[in-house]
């Protein structure tokens, strides 16, 4: 009676065993885990609230390395499954060029106690801005069937941006700095002394710039190439939620330190949208083939 009660629990065993072992096989090669690499390219512009000036965009680009995972779907394991969520790491440039023309004025006080109007006259000076970021995104994203070897595929989330490259470059033009005193009707100039002078030639240096983030999202179709391959063709557009402009003293010393740090900008905000080439490459469709030494 004994060895029979054995028996019995032996093969319990044996089939929880089986059991156990065919819904992990069934997990894992029914999983749906993407890695993605794309890059693109598109206008990627510097949006800011600048005074007295103009710009022209130029083209910038992107560069990404993403993890994908999509949720089971509730139709059964083996259903095609449409959400999931991405992750990862990218790189992304921004930059414009900046005209200014015209007078600002900012009000002041002197050393001596006396008001006075702190004026800048632009003469068609032109300044570079170029920044590199770098990306960490968590996005949702949701994929659906268009057809033999084509599906559309979307996502929509948050991007942080942290910058690693931030410079301008003058190239060109002039401006000059006067205060005028409106009680005695007296404009000052040509004194460096005290900060009233004219700039000209070139200026190279740091833009001060912190962390900003984005709302992201991109939509394109999926074509498949092979069994674990899709080529990934799709366009994007990317929105700053924050101002990217770090909070300095925008008084005038004497030193010129960009436009950004100057009291004609108060507001950055990146924004970016372009097109973007890439692969989906199914992980789990890999190790399954490596374990079965295939690859066709």
């Amino acid at each position: 009676m004994q060895r029979f009660k054995m028996c019995i629990s032996l093969r319990k065993l044996r089939l929880l065993f089986v059991l156990i072992c065919t819904v992990s096989a069934g997990l894992l090669y029914s999983q749906e885990e993407y890695l993605h690499f794309n890059v693109g390219s598109g206008l990627h512009d510097l949006s800011s609230d600048a005074l007295n000036g103009g710009k022209s965009m130029k083209f910038n680009y992107s560069i990404n390395a993403c993890y994908s995972y999509f949720f089971p779907s509730r139709l059964g394991l083996y259903a095609e499954r449409h959400w999931g969520i991405q992750t990862g790491i990218g790189l992304q440039s921004f930059g414009l060029v900046s005209t200014q023309n015209g007078l600002s004025e900012t009000p002041d006080i002197d050393t001596d106690g006396d008001n006075y109007t702190f004026r800048i006259k632009y003469n068609n000076w032109k300044e570079e801005q170029q920044l590199l970021y770098v990306t960490i995104p968590v996005a949702l994203q949701y994929k659906v069937g268009l057809g033999v070897g084509h599906k559309l595929i979307t996502s929509v989330g948050l991007k942080l941006a942290l910058p690693v490259i931030h410079k301008y470059k003058a190239e060109g033009g002039k401006f000059s700095t006067t205060g005028y005193y409106e009680k005695w009707n007296l404009e000052l100039y040509d004194l460096p002394q005290h900060g009233f002078s004219t700039f000209t030639g070139k200026s190279t240096g740091n833009l001060f710039v912190r962390p900003t983030l984005f709302t992201s999202a991109d939509i394109g179709d999926l074509i498949k190439i092979s069994k674990f391959v899709d080529l990934y063709i799709g366009a994007y557009v990317d929105y700053g939620l924050t101002n990217t402009l770090k909070l300095t003293d925008k008084h005038w010393t004497g030193t010129y330190k960009g436009l950004f740090a100057s009291s004609e900008i108060s507001s950055v905000k990146p924004i970016a949208f372009g097109l973007k080439m890439g692969v989906y490459i199914n992980s789990i469709s890999i190790i399954k083939r490596i374990k079965q030494g295939r690859w066709e």
